[in-house]
Protein backbone atom coordinates (compact mmCIF):
# COMPACT_ATOMS: atom_id res chain seq x y z
CA UNK A 1 0.00 0.00 0.00
CA UNK A 2 2.25 2.52 -1.34
CA UNK A 3 1.81 6.20 -0.43
CA UNK A 4 -0.81 5.30 2.26
CA UNK A 5 -0.65 8.00 4.77
CA UNK A 6 -2.14 6.79 8.43
CA UNK A 7 -3.08 9.75 10.68
CA UNK A 8 -3.12 8.68 14.48
CA UNK A 9 -5.06 9.91 16.84
CA UNK A 10 -4.58 10.73 21.11
CA UNK A 11 -8.14 9.53 22.29
CA UNK A 12 -9.05 10.46 26.14
CA UNK A 13 -12.21 8.02 27.90
CA UNK A 14 -13.93 8.44 30.63
CA UNK A 15 -16.65 7.10 32.21
CA UNK A 16 -19.38 8.89 34.00
CA UNK A 17 -22.55 7.55 35.86
CA UNK A 18 -25.92 9.31 36.45
CA UNK A 19 -29.06 7.81 37.84
CA UNK A 20 -32.20 7.71 35.37
CA UNK A 21 -36.15 8.19 37.22
CA UNK A 22 -34.79 6.76 40.81
CA UNK A 23 -31.41 6.06 42.34
CA UNK A 24 -32.04 1.99 42.07
CA UNK A 25 -31.76 2.31 38.01
CA UNK A 26 -27.77 3.72 37.20
CA UNK A 27 -26.67 4.11 34.06
CA UNK A 28 -23.09 4.44 32.84
CA UNK A 29 -22.03 6.75 30.12
CA UNK A 30 -18.63 6.61 28.01
CA UNK A 31 -17.28 9.64 26.56
CA UNK A 32 -14.21 9.67 23.85
CA UNK A 33 -12.54 13.05 23.22
CA UNK A 34 -9.81 13.70 21.12
CA UNK A 35 -7.01 15.25 23.59
CA UNK A 36 -5.95 18.21 20.65
CA UNK A 37 -8.65 19.80 19.63
CA UNK A 38 -10.98 18.74 22.20
CA UNK A 39 -13.69 17.44 19.90
CA UNK A 40 -16.17 14.45 21.16
CA UNK A 41 -15.08 11.51 19.14
CA UNK A 42 -17.79 8.82 20.48
CA UNK A 43 -20.53 8.54 23.43
CA UNK A 44 -22.03 5.86 24.75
Amino acid sequence: MAGTEIELLCVETDEKWSFIGAKDCPIWLWLAVEREAGLVVGLI
